[in-house]
């Protein structure tokens, strides 16, 4: 009788088995893109993209399919989400599609960020502009772009943030300042940058300057 029962467990296990065997050989007949002409790394939206697999390759499938995202929302073909989605998800979204009356569990990839720099356009400061504090985000396909307040917080350690932008106090009794930038949704991703201000006067500030041709 305990044989019987061993028995009974062990088709029970290769049934299981067999199931998800079934299950990721059908995952790994489709799977999803994004459209390579948007950018979600900044508009946090793409367009999706069913692909099939062929004997050449990935193509796009053409029949009729409904897809129900496990985070953000789908109108159509569009998907949207936020950035706390996209960091909490580590950009792997989790997809259930409905394709032929199969139901099948995909996966779609969004590059994240996972470096940010200083790309200055100036080696130091004259006071008399606002000086502006031009980040950049590399991310994980690549792709480099300029960021903003929406993504990062830049801090100084002397005189006034305003968005971008660095203005100077009135009274400055330093030579240098330090910014600071950080991820709003990852705090880990932080890089500094010390800039000098610029030494002596440029007559070209002085009020009343006119330059001579």
């Amino acid at each position: 009788m305990r044989n019987v029962f061993c028995l009974y467990d062990c088709m029970k296990l290769l049934a299981i088995f067999l199931l998800c065997l079934a299950s990721q050989v059908r995952a790994q007949q489709y799977r999803l893109s994004y459209d390579p002409s948007s950018v979600p790394e900044l508009y946090f939206r793409t367009n999706i993209i069913l692909e099939e697999s062929t004997n050449t390759g990935y193509r796009e499938y053409r029949g009729t399919y409904r897809l129900q995202p496990e985070t953000g929302k789908l109108l159509g073909r569009e998907f949207s989400f936020d950035a706390n989605d996209i960091q909490r998800t580590s950009g792997q979204f989790s997809f259930l599609a409905d394709i032929r009356g199969e139901k099948v569990r995909l996966t779609l990839k969004l590059p994240t960020l996972t470096d940010i720099r200083f790309n200055l356009y100036t080696d130091s400061i004259k006071p008399i502009l606002n000086y502006y504090v031009n980040v950049e985000g590399v991310y994980s396909n690549g792709r480099i772009y300029p960021l903003t307040t929406d993504q990062i917080t830049v801090k100084s350690d002397a005189g006034i943030m305003q968005g971008m932008e660095w203005i100077a106090p009135a009274n400055r009794n330093f030579d240098r300042v330090t910014f600071t930038a950080t991820s709003r949704f990852n705090p880990a991703l932080q890089k500094s940058r010390t800039v000098f201000l610029k030494r002596g006067v440029d007559v070209r500030d002085e009020e009343g300057f006119i330059e001579k041709k």
